[in-house]
């Protein structure tokens, strides 16, 4: 194994990131959702932060996964200080995933995050680190996988030189999903969803998850297989050879 290249970012603590596998893939017209979606049938990832620029767009994020069954919960500048620790509790206590704005980034310690997701590509390297340094905790590997639009492949050369790292492409079957658009029209709760008393914001149907089925529902929902990771181990398999590391110093971001 080769030894690691450590890079400096900023002046705050060392963050050290062993095994984490970079990729990205392109969108397949004007809509990211479907590589998302396909990303998340082809891939199955455990537990995932989906980070996007905005909070307008975290929230229709959010809305579209619960509208498709899967177990989400919410996080940006937005919330109050008791939503955003409601949240949080509620992904720590299961649900698969956590989407936020760059407010997530850093000081957040959770150990079995496999996933990080960029459903828009970071415009700065060091906010790439941030990002994809919540994955890969205590010796474990990670997966950062970046959506970019054929306008953002220079932000995908941008982190690749300054980082010293490769990101390698990969195809997914957009195809089925093709149809499939970020509705806005949802207001702050959730389109008609009631906050909890804590402030929390969660969906998807707790005891039957989009993950314990297999194929499309009579509700119009997909549903793929919990427990089946052979996918996804044997594409990494054969993307990966040499995982890359790094590791860096966070810098201090701006809350979205």
């Amino acid at each position: 194994m080769k030894k690691p290249e450590f890079l400096k970012i900023g002046q705050e603590k060392e963050v050290t990131v062993d095994t984490i596998f970079h990729m990205y893939t392109f969108s397949n017209g004007s809509s990211k959702v479907p590589a998302l979606l396909a990303y998340l049938k082809e891939y199955q990832p455990g537990k995932s932060i989906i980070f996007s620029e905005t909070k307008r767009a975290t929230d229709a994020l959010y809305n579209m996964l619960v509208e498709q069954g899967y177990e989400a919960v919410v996080i940006h500048g937005d919330l109050t200080q008791a939503q955003r620790e409601k949240s949080l509790m509620d992904f720590r206590k299961g649900a698969q995933f956590l989407v936020a704005t760059n407010v997530a980034a850093r000081g957040l310690d959770i150990d079995d995050i496999s996933d990080i997701i960029n459903f828009d590509a970071p415009n700065d390297p060091e906010i790439y680190v941030h990002r994809v340094g919540r994955s890969a905790r205590m010796g474990k590997s990670g997966t950062a996988l970046t959506i970019i639009g054929n306008e953002e492949f220079g932000s995908i050369k941008d982190i690749e030189k300054k980082l010293r790292i490769r990101m390698s492409r990969i195809e997914l079957d957009q195809e089925p999903f093709l149809e499939m658009r970020l509705s806005f029209s949802y207001g702050r709760n959730g389109g008609g969803r009631s906050q909890n008393s804590h402030g929390g914001r969660s969906g998807g149907p707790r005891g039957n998850s989009s993950r314990q089925g297999s194929s499309r529902q009579g509700d119009g929902r997909f549903r793929y297989p919990r427990n089946n990771r052979t996918n996804k181990s044997k594409k990494l398999l054969n993307l990966f050879h040499n995982p890359l590391q790094f590791s860096c110093e966070t810098a201090s971001l701006d809350v979205l």
